[in-house]
């Protein structure tokens, strides 16, 4: 992970090890994710591939030729509310205190899952293994979720910010996003309302 490297259209985008505590640890799972997009900006990605290193599945799309997993044409689950959804959330917030943003979707949530790969799970909504995937700590740089998010918009899910904006601008690998993916608006609608809906208290 050496930063940018200058040149010409197209652009890669790559995270070569997404997962990598759990990659230095040998558990879990981890992942190699490429996105291609014709100009420097997020919204000109084209193609997606996320590959898990341990399974060997791949996730690969292309704007316009929907979402495959392992060759596989695949689409998101038909779940709409939180009461029977399976969540992804990334807990990792550096301070434990901002926990508070994400607890009342943990609390809402059928199912909380967090296996330590961004790009495996926004790509694990693109096959109904996950119902969504919630990453509201403002630490999220592009090259972990530009590919997958090519894989679960083809597959016909949702990806936008944490205020439901579109995912856009000059691809920086210095900036910071938060991310909220699931597999259609009714239910990333009601994720946003609960997010927005305010902190909880915490007691440790």
């Amino acid at each position: 992970e050496e930063g940018e490297v200058e040149g010409e259209a197209p652009f890669f985008v790559l995270d070569p090890v997404d997962g990598s505590t759990n990659f230095l640890r040998r558990v879990g799972v981890c992942s190699i994710s490429v996105a291609v997009a014709e100009e420097p900006y997020l919204e000109s990605a084209r193609v997606g591939v996320v590959k898990n290193v341990l399974s060997g599945e791949t996730y690969h799309a292309v704007k316009g030729g929907g979402a495959f997993l392992d060759g596989v044409p695949i689409a998101p689950s038909n779940t709409v509310s939180l009461d029977g959804a399976v969540v992804g959330v990334d807990l990792d917030f550096p301070d434990k205190e901002d926990l508070r943003k994400v607890l009342p979707l943990m609390l809402r949530a059928r199912k909380i899952r967090k296996v330590g790969s961004n790009a495996l799970e926004i790509s694990y909504v693109a096959h109904g293994g996950y119902d969504a995937f919630v990453d509201v700590r403002n630490l999220l740089t592009c090259e972990s979720f530009l590919a997958a998010k090519v894989i679960l918009e083809e597959a016909g899910g949702k990806v936008t910010d944490e205020r439901g904006a579109p995912i856009r601008g000059e691809i920086r690998l210095e900036k910071k996003w938060n991310i909220i993916a699931a597999a259609n608006s009714t239910l990333h609608g009601e994720i946003l309302a609960v997010l927005r809906g305010g902190r909880v208290p915490l007691r440790f």
